[in-house]
């Protein structure tokens, strides 16, 4: 595809509910997107024992899709393409970025879906796991995003050594910035002895290490209804925001990661179906993605 504003499927399907459901000329954008959560991990789609109230409750009052295609079935990918429209070879992302391994993430000159709604007016926001680059350069506040409060990649991995800390930062569980410069000079024991202990950053600085996951996603919650409440009061902002919650699917026990499933799923958003996608079907769902929130992003 020519244009660089193509967008997937997944966000028509949003976007067009959304216009289904409001007046409003530009309604407001929330995307969740949930990492390692299979098909029947929700009660909508059968799981005997997850229950998820809430999101049950949007599948009955708004529209239920059993059948999705992704472009990737790992988690930098999924994101590069979610963001871009493109498929995520196309904008350098092959697979999944780890930190403290190399100058990596999402290149800041391709053009992601908050950039273009921030030149008619949105308010942009992520919240929780971004995964598309750890350092300034390649963080959500350089990609289109207003502002960001989460964990720059997966909640089971280590501490960047190029983390920025806040003054104020919060260090946790006896944790010092001294004593994570000297675990970074311990190469043989590094991973083992900061697995899991992952930052909590508010924009391009870390706030909180180790980050306290056995709370994180009231937190997340939290943030991104105060983001809808004070964008709701400022009279130059309207109505319209996008909001990008991430999430790993996951649960904390005794302060350690267990990733948790009923039948495993890759990559994903909420309503996930398919993980084996045709590429012609993709092609065709991105044009037809691309010509509809054109029409939505750009209205008269």
């Amino acid at each position: 595809m020519n244009n660089p504003i193509n967008f997937t499927a997944g966000l028509l399907a949003v976007a067009a509910t959304m216009v289904t459901l409001t007046a409003a000329p530009k309604p407001n954008v929330i995307i969740v997107f949930n990492d390692d959560m299979g098909y029947r991990d929700l009660g909508c789609f059968g799981a005997p024992k997850i229950k998820t109230p809430r999101v049950d409750k949007m599948a009955t009052e708004g529209m239920k899709f059993t059948d999705f295609y992704v472009a990737s079935p790992v988690c930098s990918a999924s994101r590069a393409s979610l963001l871009t429209g493109c498929y995520h070879n196309r904008v350098g992302v092959s697979g999944v970025f780890f930190p403290n391994k190399g100058h990596t993430g999402l290149a800041p000159k391709h053009v992601t879906m908050a950039e273009v709604l921030k030149t008619v007016g949105y308010k942009t926001k992520a919240v929780g796991k971004w995964h598309l680059g750890d350092e300034k350069e390649f963080l959500p506040t350089n990609q289109g995003f207003d502002s960001y409060f989460g964990i720059p990649y997966s909640n089971d991995m280590t501490p960047a050594e190029s983390m920025a800390y806040s003054k104020d930062c919060l260090f946790r569980e006896g944790f010092t910035p001294e004593k994570l410069l000297e675990g970074f000079k311990n190469k043989k024991t590094f991973r083992r002895n900061f697995k899991d202990k992952v930052p909590l950053m508010r924009d391009e600085q870390c706030v909180e290490f180790p980050a306290d996951q056995r709370t994180i996603t009231k937190r997340f919650a939290s943030d991104r209804q105060t983001f809808a409440k004070g964008t709701r009061v400022q009279p130059e902002c309207g109505a319209e925001l996008l909001s990008l919650i991430s999430l790993e699917f996951a649960m904390f026990e005794k302060g350690r990661a267990t990733q948790h499933h009923l039948k495993r799923g890759y990559s994903c958003w909420s309503f996930l179906g398919r993980n084996k996608l045709s590429h012609r079907s993709l092609s065709n769902s991105l044009l037809l993605a691309h010509q509809k929130i054109e029409k939505l992003v750009y209205a008269t």
